[in-house]
């Protein structure tokens, strides 16, 4: 019977040396690969932080630009609603042209009453 119990231990060790080695493996290859993102993350970290003082002043650059173009429209906006509220043609004594309301004159003939032209019989003689 002691062949058989070596014979029993011998895929379960076989099995057990594959499952280490499967690990060790896996466990090289995963510190290779975190090593170089760490490498990775490293140089664009040091990349980045060589650009913040040009992306800073690009930044403040474009800030005031927009904070002068604004204080223009503001006071642009204010200038016109000042002017618009003074009525600058207030001081004029002018007269200004309006249209006329008169009423109709009485003598006036009527669209729907018949014109006295109408009703006076022309002659054969004529002037």
């Amino acid at each position: 019977m002691v062949a058989s119990d070596s014979a029993a231990e011998s895929p379960s060790t076989a099995v057990i040396v594959l499952l280490l080695m499967l690990i060790g493996g896996s466990a090289v290859y995963g510190f290779g690969y975190l090593r170089a993102v760490m490498h990775r993350a490293n140089s664009d970290y040091k990349k980045t932080k060589a650009l913040v003082p040009g992306l800073r002043k690009g930044f403040w650059t474009a800030w005031w630009a927009a904070v002068r173009a604004g204080v223009l429209v503001a006071v642009g906006v204010l200038v016109l609603v000042a002017w618009a509220a003074s009525d600058p043609g207030s001081g004029d004594d002018k007269p200004r042209p309006r249209p006329s309301r008169s009423a109709p004159s009485p003598s006036a003939p009527s669209p729907s009453a018949p014109s006295p032209s109408a009703s006076v019989p022309i002659e054969a003689g004529g002037r």
